[in-house]
């Protein structure tokens, strides 16, 4: 009886201790520091990454479909000088498009989790040079602006689909205007 109760006693342990060790693996495996955008992250979902059924599963328990290996997703949660993106913030989000064949920006809570406001390619307003300003704040900007969630801390999702072979692509500046 006693070798019963510890065997059974065992594996729950280990299917717990399993469980725990998928959900971490679910939020952090597979994201790692973009090179050179040190504020910036990469979901790797491409390639042999060993880590990349995590990245994958982040997805789906987000209730979102992967994006394709052909794209590129990033991810940011603070601004240029390193503080927490909050939604009682404006801030400028400033770059130059990429040569992709779609991109998109959505912003949502800190936990990545819905509700979700986006801005895609077919959208976006640019300069003829490709330099994109979007303003991300609770009231409504002229141009492109995108509204945050009614939550404390946010983040900033881009993801580039089928980008230009051997284009480096350059992340965004996120600065603060004004809180």
């Amino acid at each position: 009886m006693g070798r019963t109760t510890n065997s059974t006693l065992a594996l729950f342990v280990g299917a717990v201790l399993g469980i725990i060790t998928a959900l971490h693996g679910l939020g952090n495996f597979g994201l790692k520091p973009v090179p050179g955008a040190s504020r910036w992250a990469q979901w790797q979902v491409g390639g042999n990454d060993t880590f990349q059924i995590y990245a994958l599963g982040h997805f789906l328990s987000e209730g979102q479909l992967p994006p394709p290996k052909s794209s590129a997703s990033y991810l940011r949660s603070v601004d240029d000088e390193g503080n927490s993106l909050r939604a009682d913030c404006i801030y400028f989000v400033d770059g130059t498009l990429p040569p992709s064949r779609w991109w998109s920006m959505t912003v949502a809570d800190g936990r990545g989790s819905e509700p979700r406001s986006e801005l895609t390619a077919g959208e976006a307003i640019t300069s003829q040079s490709g330099e994109l300003r979007v303003t991300i704040s609770a009231r409504p900007m002229p141009g492109n602006w995108i509204m945050p969630p009614n939550s404390s801390n946010l983040t900033l999702s881009f993801v580039v689909n089928e980008a230009v072979p051997g284009y480096d692509i350059a992340l965004p500046a996120i600065k603060k205007a004004s809180c």
